[in-house]
């Protein structure tokens, strides 16, 4: 439709320039001309004209451009077919200038017969005519181009969007199995706090069931999140987990991509407080400032038992990341004691897929 609006507003334009190149050349030739009579018969004369062009112009972009963009080659017989129409419009447009603009419009005598095949007029039809080749032909690979860049940004937009879902529907079998193996701990020591947990759980799973599919959720949802997975693991250690959570929050509403931080806090659990023999420490601070949000989680660990490769969580965090927030900062450290992973994101240059 924009399309079609820039044509009709491209034929107005040329045709009043035409009309007045027209008008001008007549003047020359008829100064005594009134010059009401003199516009008259130009815009009559021009209309003639451009009606030639526009129907040259409308074969190239509907019959043969398109099958030519269509078969991705310009074959013999296209440029065959082009020579062979843009001659009979030439010839066309000189018919019309000898028998119909002249001796009717112009009223300069009777058709001379030997005018049509006059070398200089026939030139000046080929440029007359070279105007709707170019034009057409550069809209419309333009157009084909700019299709193209969008239907690619689209396909990417798409294949993004899929990557990122699968990547969370991969973290949430990865969550639910580290999940179970704590609550099966607490059965297996009968733990008063086994059906806490199994509740925990279930609140926890609607939430990844009807949340986490969201592309952004508030911060105050997020870390609802948080503070129950926090819970469901404190459940299992007991007094011989040292926890700290240090939280700096000036807006709950800020958004974010659901379940973020989670492998990083599941890690702190798994490698840290599971593994230890005997009392461990986790240690996190978080703080939110005007979209800042920085991230550091510490945990005891037996650095010797950590592996060298990431684990499922770590690799899907950083694919995440790549997708959702391109600018952030993500720099994880052994230390003598354990294991730090810091992270600094703007949560406002979250990245629209």
């Amino acid at each position: 439709m924009r399309k079609n609006g820039f044509y009709v507003l491209l034929w107005i334009v040329y045709y009043l320039v035409v009309v007045f190149v027209e008008a001008e050349w007549l003047r020359q030739g008829s100064p005594d001309m009134p010059l009401l009579a003199v516009y008259k018969k130009t815009a009559l004369a021009s209309a003639i004209f451009i009606s030639v062009q526009i129907l040259f112009f409308y074969y190239l972009i509907f019959f043969w451009l398109e099958k030519v963009i269509d078969s991705n080659r310009l074959k013999v017989q296209k440029i065959i077919e082009l020579i062979v129409m843009y001659t009979l419009t030439v010839f066309v447009k000189r018919l019309l200038s000898v028998f119909v603009t002249q001796p009717l419009i112009y009223e300069s005598g009777p058709p001379v017969i030997a005018n049509i095949f006059d070398v200089r007029l026939l030139f000046t039809s080929m440029l007359f005519l070279s105007f709707p080749i170019g034009v057409s032909i550069a809209v419309e690979f333009l157009s084909f181009r700019i299709y193209n860049l969008q239907r690619e940004k689209e396909l990417m937009r798409d294949k993004l969007t899929t990557e990122l879902s699968l990547l969370r529907n991969r973290l949430h079998p990865h969550f639910l199995f580290n999940t179970l193996n704590n609550i099966y701990s607490l059965s297996r020591k009968k733990s008063e706090f086994t059906s806490d947990a199994i509740l925990k759980l279930s609140e926890l799973l609607s939430f990844m069931l009807y949340e986490s599919g969201k592309g952004r959720i508030t911060m105050k949802q997020e870390m609802g999140f948080i503070n129950d997975y926090i819970t469901l693991e404190r459940l299992r250690y007991g007094t011989r987990l040292d926890f700290q959570f240090d939280i700096d929050i000036n807006d709950d509403k800020q958004l974010i991509s659901p379940l973020l931080l989670l492998p990083l806090i599941e890690n702190a659990f798994k490698h840290g407080s599971a593994q230890a023999l005997h009392d461990s420490s986790i240690y996190i601070r978080l703080k939110l400032l005007n979209g800042q949000l920085d991230f550091v989680i510490s945990n005891t660990c037996d650095v010797q038992t950590v592996g060298k490769n990431e684990g499922i969580g770590l690799k899907t965090l950083k694919r995440q990341l790549e997708l959702s927030y391109p600018n952030h900062q993500l720099v994880t450290e052994k230390t003598q004691n354990g294991f730090t992973a810091s992270l600094s994101i703007n949560l406002n240059h979250y990245a629209e897929i």
